[in-house]
């Protein structure tokens, strides 16, 4: 499962990459700008602070499942994407992606979750 949500999450990078020089030409905008770049920044700085303490201390399978997981809930509570806007039909293609995929990954890792949690329960 890890390796399929890392090539996914590489995957948004290149999207990513591809329409942030949108920003700035106007392709893309943001409604509530303020809300969207806190929004993203506090989920970089949660981002980064889990990564420290996993290099520090290490993580066990159900912490990364329930971080991975809170980071696609995240970015779906919050409604990141709807704070987007363009007029390309492929850009609008691209944040319809990224959140439908945001979705499966939400959806992928409760599921795998519970079924660790549902092993260990039977393992005791």
């Amino acid at each position: 499962m890890w390796p399929f949500l890392v090539e996914e999450e590489r995957k948004h990078e290149a999207w990513i990459k591809q329409i942030i020089p949108k920003i700035g030409t106007g392709e893309i905008y943001f409604f509530l700008e303020n809300f969207t770049v806190e929004a993203i920044e506090t989920t970089l700085e949660y981002i980064n602070e889990e990564y420290e303490k996993a290099e520090k201390e290490g993580i066990d399978l159900i912490r990364a499942l329930s971080v991975a997981q809170s980071l696609e809930e995240a970015t779906l509570d919050k409604s990141l994407f709807k704070y987007f806007d363009s007029g390309s039909p492929q850009i609008e293609e691209v944040l319809d992606s990224l959140r439908e995929d945001s979705i499966k990954h939400r959806d992928l890792l409760e599921n795998h979750r519970l079924t660790v949690m549902k092993e260990i329960g039977n393992n005791k």
